[in-house]
């Protein structure tokens, strides 16, 4: 690995990965010093190699949607950045996108066809501020947290679709408050945990539907508090996807062809009369990977979807229809 990079829960690198290659980015020192280092391992070649991010930077926010790694915001000796940069793990290019506010120590998951970067602090204190990312038409929304804060660490994780942003800290306190974002109905609520927790880990589950927050640091009276050892487990009992499902085809209403099938989709109704459709699409972890509104005399899906058997729900104002498809490009 390519210089000298603190490894810990406040200062270490970004480690984002796809299913061959991992990134370690970014990454400081304790005096506030950002590297622009990415070091990248491809796991089939067991070969190093070294590439930059546009500007050097710690305490980013990170994600993997797709094709694509988000390295978003950070900060270098005291000055926050607005920057996104962008691997592209096909190509191996970069390209840069950017934040509505500058900002570092990020939470940051995807979800479904949206990058979900929160919270963080902007140099001027804490910030609720959310940017959401489009993956398919690259466009950017904005929303709030219920409250401002920090995050330390991988405190955001996927499950069943959701994002949920886990935690959390105003460098004098933390939060014992979970933000959930669903991207399918566009909407944010609000879970609590039993305690407090910052410096924490969150890892999802997602056969299990389920979400494991472990470890982590309780304040009494900054900066005397407790360190914890216990992990809080929460189960998504709403997911889709959770085990058995129950299947229910209509023939007489939907056909779904062809299928196998590269990408390119037709659905067809029985009903010439109806109304607008919801077309969601799950992966075998029950993550949502894509959602589309389906309008009278528009009933075609354009999927760019990797090899695989994925679950298809159609929701329309009298009817629900579940089927499994198969991609194959």
């Amino acid at each position: 690995m390519a210089g000298n990079r603190t490894f810990c829960t406040t200062f270490c690198d970004i480690r984002v990965s796809n299913d061959s290659l991992a990134l370690f980015a970014g990454g400081g020192t304790i005096s506030g010093e950002g590297f622009d280092v990415v070091d990248i391992y491809n796991i089939n070649t067991n070969h190093w190699s070294i590439k930059h991010l546009s500007a050097p930077r710690r305490g980013m926010g990170s994600a993997v949607a797709g094709d694509m790694a988000f390295l978003a915001g950070g900060e270098h000796l005291g000055t926050n950045t607005d920057r996104v940069d962008i691997y592209h793990f096909s190509t191996g290019t970069w390209t840069t996108e950017t934040l509505s506010l500058a900002r570092a120590w990020i939470g940051a998951t995807a979800a479904g066809n949206k990058v979900i970067f929160a919270g963080g602090e902007n140099g001027d204190g804490l910030t609720a501020r959310v940017d959401i990312y489009d993956i398919e038409t690259g466009t950017w929304d904005t929303a709030h947290l219920s409250m401002a804060r920090a995050f330390f660490g991988q405190v955001a994780v996927t499950v069943c679709g959701k994002a949920y942003f886990v935690g959390g800290n105003s460098f004098e306190t933390d939060y014992d408050t979970i933000d959930i974002y669903d991207p399918a109905t566009n909407t944010w609520s609000v879970m609590t945990m039993p305690n407090r927790l910052t410096d924490h880990t969150v890892l999802a589950i997602e056969s299990d539907t389920s979400i494991l927050i472990g470890g982590g640091w309780s304040y009494y009276t900054y900066p005397d508090g407790i360190a914890r050892k216990n992990v809080e487990i929460y189960k998504d009992s709403t997911c889709i996807w959770a085990g058995n499902i129950t299947m229910k085809n209509d023939k007489g209403v939907f056909n779904v062809f062809p299928n196998p099938s590269s990408g390119n989709i037709h659905l067809e109704t029985g009903n010439d009369n109806h109304k607008s459709m919801q077309a969601t699409i799950y992966n075998i972890q029950g993550q949502m990977v894509f959602t589309q509104i389906l309008e009278p005399g528009n009933m075609e899906l354009n999927l760019r979807l990797t090899d695989g058997i994925y679950l298809l729900n159609v929701i329309s104002d009298n009817a629900t229809h579940m089927e499994l498809i198969t991609i194959q490009n």
